[in-house]
């Protein structure tokens, strides 16, 4: 199930975004997220923290980090679970490699 949302969530989003991800893992369900911080952040370590599967889905090539605060959590991910990307070696960040939030 993906499980995405905005990089500057609310409590509230970050807390709800708890709980589903937690129900969805009870039901085996794997986590697919982007590794963006916010509320993506929160479904990969919720699933993880309750010994879920969590697939990230990288804007970058796997050996490359998207932000500097979800390194140890892109490297946990990719020991133990999955990371997966369209973009081949070695391919940066960028404007065009995400979504926009506004667009």
């Amino acid at each position: 199930m993906a499980v995405v949302g905005s990089r500057r969530a609310t409590a509230k989003g970050l807390a709800e975004t708890k709980a589903v991800t937690s129900r969805l893992v009870e039901r085996d369900v794997v986590v697919v997220s982007g590794l963006a911080l916010g509320i993506d952040t929160v479904a990969h370590r919720t699933a993880i923290g309750n010994g879920g599967s969590t697939i990230a889905v990288l804007g970058t090539g796997v050996d490359r980090y998207a932000t500097g605060q979800n390194r140890g959590l892109q490297d946990l991910i990719g020991a133990e679970h999955l990371l997966v990307t369209s973009f081949r070696l070695p391919s940066l960040p960028g404007p065009t490699t995400f979504p926009s939030e506004t667009g």
